[in-house]
């Protein structure tokens, strides 16, 4: 039975972020020794359990769905946490169910109140059940969280405090609610403090600036002791502006502060109900003077999706060593719940083009298998019938033609599925996702004027520099990148992939007629024109090579490419034979560039090239996130290509590696369910020194070029290679 609060007032508005968090409690005996216990829980909106005053350190459970098709299912194994006498307490926040999401100022887009359903089964020693579910014997009241939001904070007062295992029989019963939701069962990692980072503090006037030397997405924790009804409150930003102060123009209507009220006790100060994407803080009273409060044990809790790490790189040149750092530590501040663009400002949406871009990094990088097939199983619920695909997922807006239907954005359907397949060796997810493609293929089809896909939306090369690629490439081309993905699922699955390759043929021919000049160039003749025409498969590399080379080269040998094209940008090199030229890119530092926001104290991904510049200072507030994953898709490369371990299924590589001497060595591993490759290679007098080790069962194949192999030799299980240079 789901259960909720009774309130006079159902809709939730007492403050803009929502009213005071309902914490519901039951208290229960247990008579004979027991051999297991599970506790199957979900809520609308996000719960926090503690069972006998232990918690179990999750955080925004169930997860995010779309509410109105499926309700995630938590189960936990919580045997070892009871005893005779017991009470459970668990506090449900609006999180995205009630709070705010995306980028408008709407709460309640799902829901207005919370609710919470739990069962605990337990299992006694003498072959007996019995199980204790919610219901109207649950109690509940108003606790001393007086709200918690996802974009503003969580407010907290110590003085409102209620001792639930004292105060038990006065509390109020809890009401049945009337719900009727499809369950599906919670089947990933959960949201849990992944690291912890210690701040260097400068005392201020009347605050404390915090500097945790790392842009992450989650919260501070602290001990407290201060006189009651004294307010410390604590801001959140990415940067600093000029003058020494959090910049928080670019968080946009998210206020990003937690506050909290004293009492005389000392507490301990850690919000689970919200989060933020920061590297500054400030901590202030704002009724009163800084010193007149204790504080201690300050600490900065990242939070993020609890995936084992499976990915290593590093190499002699410290930009990008720092360069592959940010990016991972992008995917470790995104990965939460969904992948989401950014955890700092008012939006947070798990949007479809960021995700397919940079998928495959992600899955080098860590174990993704379950968090991307738990996205699919969202995204796929919010498809339309017509095969259209939303623009982010869980996907909660009217829709229009701006955030339904997107070329490349669309295309994560056959993406996601076809590089996870890739790097896990499951078809279980191309299965899954078979129809909802093949429907994408269609609705793609359902909009083609002889052969040219027309009419549909598409965000572009997103944020380019310097050059915009035409918006009619870009959907030609990724329609044959899809068509051309989508044969090779057919081909995976059994299924007849010939309609799909004809499909392609068509959309080739309609390709060079509309879009391709009599010189051969791509009329909008930009980087990311030539590098989607190369992975459609619509131009080959005799025919890109020279007009690419040429786009790269008028631009000093700077990048123009957006979140598309950048993908792409130095796998296309190294594929056509200009390895040299991604390498010199990679290892770029003046604008546009990777390097050129490290050297300007970036510890996370841009969202843009020229978030900020030298020149002109911050971009435009209104759309300028300092902690974005998607432009740190060249992890990739540095995977695939740098090191060459290239990924063709569960336990099957292509070491491959291509060398530079604008590298004195690069080393790396990655890690899967059986085993692990590690590569390390090094410039030697005469020679490159390439040592591949493999633990496990695996099918490895090694293609070195044009390189001869000088000698082998094998040493502590390693193989050895000594190549010519």
């Amino acid at each position: 039975m789901w259960i909720k609060q009774q309130t006079e007032n159902k809709k939730k508005v007492e403050t803009v972020s929502g009213a005071p968090l309902p914490r519901f409690v039951k208290k229960f005996l247990l008579h004979k020794k027991i051999v297991k216990a599970e506790l199957e829980i979900s809520a609308l909106g996000i719960f926090h359990i503690e069972i006998n005053g232990k918690e179990i350190p999750e955080y925004f459970m169930p997860g995010y769905t779309n509410y109105h098709k499926f309700v995630n299912l938590c189960t936990y194994d919580v045997t070892d946490m009871l005893d005779k006498e017991n009470i459970i307490a668990v506090t449900v926040g609006d999180g995205w169910f009630a709070g705010r999401i995306g980028y408008t100022t709407t709460r309640c887009v799902f829901g207005e109140e919370v609710c919470l359903y739990a069962t605990l089964k337990i299992s006694y020693e003498n072959g007996e059940k019995e199980e204790i579910c919610t219901d109207g014997s649950w109690r509940v009241y108003p606790c001393e969280i007086r709200y918690a939001d996802f974009f503003n904070g969580e407010y907290i007062d110590e003085r409102l405090r209620v001792d639930y295992r004292a105060n038990y029989d006065s509390l109020p019963f809890a009401v049945e609610a009337f719900e009727n939701r499809n369950f599906h069962p919670y089947d990933m990692e959960a949201v849990v403090c992944v690291d912890k980072l210690l701040p260097q503090i400068t005392r201020k006037h009347n605050s404390l600036l915090l500097d945790f030397g790392q842009n992450f997405a989650g919260v501070i924790s602290f001990k407290v002791k201060g006189k009651s009804g004294l307010k410390v409150v604590v801001r959140h930003a990415e940067m600093l502006a000029c003058d020494g102060n959090l910049y928080v123009e670019n968080l946009r209507s998210a206020r990003c502060t937690d506050t909290l009220i004293l009492s005389d006790a000392e507490v301990c100060f850690s919000p689970k109900f919200t989060y933020h994407g920061f590297r500054y803080a400030e901590i202030l009273v704002q009724n009163g003077r800084i010193d007149e409060v204790e504080i201690s044990e300050i600490v900065g809790l990242v939070l993020s999706q609890n995936m084992r790490r499976t990915g290593y790189f590093e190499c002699s040149d410290k930009i990008v060593n720092k360069v592959y750092e940010n990016a991972y530590w992008g995917q470790v501040g995104n990965f939460i719940s969904v992948p989401t663009d950014c955890p700092q400002r008012d939006e947070r949406l798990g949007w479809t083009g960021d995700a397919q871009i940079f998928c495959d990094s992600a899955m080098y990088n860590a174990d993704c298998k379950k968090f991307y097939q738990s996205y699919m199983d969202v995204l796929r619920g919010d498809c339309l019938e017509n095969g259209s695909v939303p623009s982010f997922a869980p996907f909660f807006c009217e829709i229009d033609e701006s955030n339904h239907g997107a070329p490349c954005w669309g295309d994560a359907v056959i993406i996601i599925p076809y590089m996870h397949y890739l790097a896990y060796g499951d078809k279980s997810i191309l299965e899954e996702n078979f129809a909802v493609g093949k429907r994408w293929i269609e609705f793609y089809q359902a909009n083609l004027v002889d052969g040219k896909v027309e009419n549909l939306p598409t965000f572009g090369d997103w944020l380019s520099v310097k050059e915009t690629t035409d918006e009619g490439v870009m959907k030609q081309c990724y329609y044959g990148y899809s068509l051309f993905l989508f044969a090779k699922i057919c081909e995976i699955l059994g299924e007849d992939s010939s309609s799909y390759l004809q499909a392609h043929e068509q959309a080739k021919r309609a390709f060079w007629k509309y879009y391709v000049d009599d010189k051969n160039r791509v009329k909008s003749d930009t980087q990311t024109a030539y590098l989607v025409a190369y992975v459609a498969g619509f131009m080959s590399a005799e025919e890109i090579k020279k007009n690419l080379l040429q786009t790269i080269h008028r631009q000093e040998d700077t990048l123009t490419t957006g979140f598309i094209g950048v993908r792409f940008l130095l796998p296309v090199l190294s594929e056509i034979g200009e390895t040299e030229l991604a390498y010199k890119l990679m290892r770029e530092t003046k604008y546009p560039s990777w390097g050129y926001s490290v050297l300007n104290g970036a510890t996370t991904i841009w969202e843009r090239w020229n978030g900020y510049t030298q020149e002109e200072g911050f971009f435009n507030p209104s759309m300028n996130s300092f902690n974005h994953y998607s432009l740190g898709s060249c992890v990739y490369w540095l995977y695939a290509y740098v090191l060459g371990i290239k990924r063709r299924g569960k336990g099957s590589f292509l070491i491959s590696p291509d060398f530079s001497n604008q590298l004195d060595y690069a080393k790396g591993r990655y890690d899967w369910d059986g085993g692990e490759v590690r590569v390390e290679w090094r410039y030697e007098a005469d020679e490159i020194c390439l040592t591949v080790g493999v633990l496990g069962d695996a099918d490895v194949v090694y293609d070195f070029g044009d390189r001869a192999v000088l000698r082998k030799e094998e040493r502590d299980g390693e193989q050895v290679f000594y190549l010519s240079k």
